[in-house]
């Protein structure tokens, strides 16, 4: 049954990059500016109404980029969860064209897979992984 481990490591790989992508999107949207500010304020003197303006500057700037992020990350999950649908229907297709239909066991087998979430996939590769090296 190499359908199985196959496409957990497809969609291991998928959420990696999913998660590395969303990362880059964070870092260069919203971090890295808000990172330069710091330097300015920390030039200032504490308590001079300079300071008081950049202060609230990057606070407003910090609560519009958690806003922002949260958006981005909730966007991100979406298209890869409309990807992955796409996959494993070409999978799917591709798959009964080529291989014998499988017994009722193998197909819930499948099933179960195909439906776990992406973190109970990691969990599951993380016990095999320890137990080859146990």
């Amino acid at each position: 049954m190499l359908y199985g481990p196959a496409f957990q490591a497809s969609n291991i790989a998928h959420l990696v990059h999913m998660i590395s992508e969303t990362y880059v999107q964070v870092s260069d949207k919203y971090i890295m500016d808000r990172m330069s500010n710091l330097t300015t304020l920390m030039s200032l003197e504490v308590g001079s109404n300079q300071f008081q303006k950049a202060r609230l500057q990057l606070e407003n700037g910090c609560q519009e980029a958690q806003k922002g992020i949260l958006e981005l990350v909730q966007r991100n999950r979406e298209e890869f969860d409309e990807k992955i649908d796409k996959r494993i229907d070409s999978i799917n297709h591709n798959l009964k064209s080529v291989l014998p239909t499988p017994s009722r066991e193998e197909q819930k087998a499948i099933e179960d897979t195909v439906h776990k979430a992406p973190q109970e996939i990691l969990k599951e590769i993380s016990a095999e992984d320890a137990d080859q090296f146990g």
